[in-house]
């Protein structure tokens, strides 16, 4: 199932199970906003699905679920 024109948030996504549905998310075509804590985990993650899914539309937000200010 193709997902272009989609923008999608993935909690966690700089790792485990949330890296890998950013990165079939891209693959399908979504644009993917990458929330995590970290911007470097979420940097290398980005590296990461880049270098398999060329050219996947993916970024980072700053998101921590438990500081509500974030």
């Amino acid at each position: 199932m193709r997902a272009d024109g989609k923008n999608v948030l993935v909690t966690g996504g700089n790792a485990g199970i949330g890296y890998f549905v950013c990165e079939q998310l891209a693959q399908a075509g979504a644009t993917v906003v990458m929330g995590s804590r970290s911007a470097a985990k979420a940097e290398t993650a980005m590296k990461a699905i880049l270098e398999r899914v060329p050219e996947a539309k993916v970024r980072h937000v700053r998101l921590d679920l438990g500081d509500a200010q974030s």
